[in-house]
């Protein structure tokens, strides 16, 4: 399958499903964060297309073309992208879960193991959740809640990037000042990652095509139980930055003691946005060496 540009919709044996395809080779199933959409999942893991593979990328349900009613929990958002692999034809995929789709992303590889090649959490929930006070609810951080409207955000974004840059960085990591000065000077310095931040706020709005699935994100994550990570038997990458305010570091650790094939890569100094990381390169390396390893169909 090619690569197209925008979103095309499914009607699946488990409800409707928003999707995107970007890139050709070995097939990456991006499970999205919160509030996020198709368009998040395809902005998150774009270095791997330029790096010989292929995103699926669906909207979760309540984001975007999505329905709430295709599945609010974990292990119904799991079948739904199983069944999303039914109607693009492929078999067997490495699945991702970013934040918030952390835990569909290992329901998955626990639901349908013949069907995962391997398992990547990148900042990933994985435990019972509550949303710390600094984000008000939400798991991108608190710009995204402030009282200004979103296209006026959005404008920041793209035409005052000093100013979002900082609050990104305050937001999304545990620094003292002069450290996140530091961190955020560096990428100021980056014209891609500078661009990465105003095309990462895009696919959070308009918060209203968006809006249900995050409060559904926010219900379930809340009331996750013990998910069974000791029987998940795929191979798995588990990345975290060491700094992550959003997502605590332990969800990582925790992780990585009871899934026993899985490998634990800990980003000094990353937050929440391990995309803009200083050791970014590394991360994409890492990755790619776990990818080559896991024999995956090509979409």
């Amino acid at each position: 399958m090619c690569a197209k540009s925008g979103s095309r919709t499914a009607d699946t044996k488990q409800g409707i499903v928003e999707y995107a395809v970007d890139g050709t080779g070995p097939a990456v199933l991006v499970a999205h964060g919160a509030p996020g959409g198709y368009d998040q999942g395809l902005l998150s893991l774009r270095e791997l297309v330029g790096r010989g593979y292929s995103l699926l990328a669906p909207s979760r349900p309540g984001y975007l073309g999505t329905p709430i009613s295709s599945g609010e929990t974990p292990a119904q958002q799991a079948a739904l992208m199983e069944a999303l692999l039914d109607e693009v034809g492929i078999e067997q995929v490495v699945v991702a879960g970013l934040s918030a789709g952390g835990p569909c992303a290992c329901q998955f590889a626990l639901d349908f193991p013949e069907r995962t090649a391997g398992l990547i959490l990148l900042s990933a929930v994985t435990q019972d959740y509550a949303p710390p006070d600094h984000s008000a609810g939400s798991l991108v951080g608190g710009f995204f809640n402030c009282g200004l409207a979103s296209w006026l955000i959005s404008l920041l974004a793209h035409h005052a990037p000093t100013l979002i840059v900082k609050a990104v960085v305050d937001a999304e990591g545990s620094f003292d000042q002069e450290t996140a000065d530091r961190i955020a000077e560096a990428i100021l310095l980056e014209p891609e990652k500078l661009g990465y931040i105003g095309e990462l706020i895009d696919t959070m709005l308009p918060p209203g095509k968006r809006r249900q699935g995050l409060r559904n994100d926010l219900k379930q994550l809340s009331c996750l139980g013990n998910i069974a990570l000791k029987n998940i038997v795929v191979p798995t990458l588990i990345v975290h930055g060491t700094n992550d305010s959003d997502v605590p570091s332990e969800h990582a650790r925790e992780a990585a003691a009871l899934i026993p094939r899985a490998e634990l890569v800990m980003v000094d100094e990353g937050f929440h946005l391990l995309e803009l990381s200083v050791d970014s390169d590394m991360i994409w390396d890492r990755m790619q060496q776990f990818l080559l390893k896991c024999h995956v169909d090509r979409l």
